[in-house]
């Protein structure tokens, strides 16, 4: 995925940086978002979900980073359990979409998903590796 934000943008910017949390728990990276530079059909925006908060879009990415033991927890036991700041950012990013929203997860965080949401995970078109998974 970096390197096809590098052939659009001109440069590399390392998606883990911008959304890993701080130790503090702090907000994720509160850099600017960036317009294309690239002639595309319509410009495109990296903003964090803190920065689109309030904004809609015709198509959002949310790129969830892989679930590590000291921070960023897998969805799967966040998103769905009331007053969890992931479940707030989750609903931030997931209600930015006026089209289509496009959910990257960790494979791990996508097994954890369908064993503990699999009414979530089977409203989604599911691809992996670039092939569809029919359910």
């Amino acid at each position: 995925m970096e390197a096809e934000l590098k052939q659009i943008a001109g440069k590399t910017v390392s998606l883990g940086a911008l959304l890993k949390k701080d130790s503090a728990d702090a907000l994720r990276s509160s850099r600017t978002g960036m317009a294309s530079t690239v002639s595309w059909p319509m410009p495109f925006s990296f903003l964090s979900v803190h920065q689109s908060k309030g904004r809609e879009f015709h198509n959002v990415v949310y790129f969830q980073p892989k679930p590590h033991a000291q921070h960023d927890p897998c969805p799967s036991t966040q998103w769905f359990s009331a007053g969890t700041e992931e479940r707030r950012i989750g609903y931030v990013a997931g209600t930015r979409a006026e089209n289509i929203l496009v959910l990257c997860v960790h494979k791990q965080t996508y097994e954890a998903l369908g064993a503990k949401q699999p009414g979530f995970v089977n409203l989604c078109e599911v691809v992996l590796l670039g092939r569809s998974v029919t359910a």
